[in-house]
């Protein structure tokens, strides 16, 4: 039997950039929204592929912006996780 399974590391929801110089808004909105988009993606493949399980190292949340838009969006991607057992 083979197991399968995906790590990731340090998705860190909602993090703060701080860039340096004058970034066009859609930029900032792209980068503002990446960590969700790979938590989103992290759970698209465990589903496509029918992993066993996910393991995330680090940092799923942002150790200096922890809110509840983060802690939301995580539950409701474990949610679908559940849903397809």
């Amino acid at each position: 039997m083979m197991i399968k399974f995906i790590h990731c590391s340090d998705i860190r929801l909602d993090e703060p950039f701080q860039l340096v110089g004058d970034v066009p808004e859609y930029i900032m909105k792209s980068i503002r929204n990446s960590s969700f988009q790979s938590l989103k993606r992290v759970v698209d493949d465990a589903i496509e592929k029918k992993v066993d399980f996910i393991i995330i190292s680090g940092n799923l949340f942002s150790s200096k912006n922890r809110n509840i838009k983060a802690d939301d969006y995580a539950a409701k991607q474990f949610a679908r996780l559940k849903e397809e057992n």
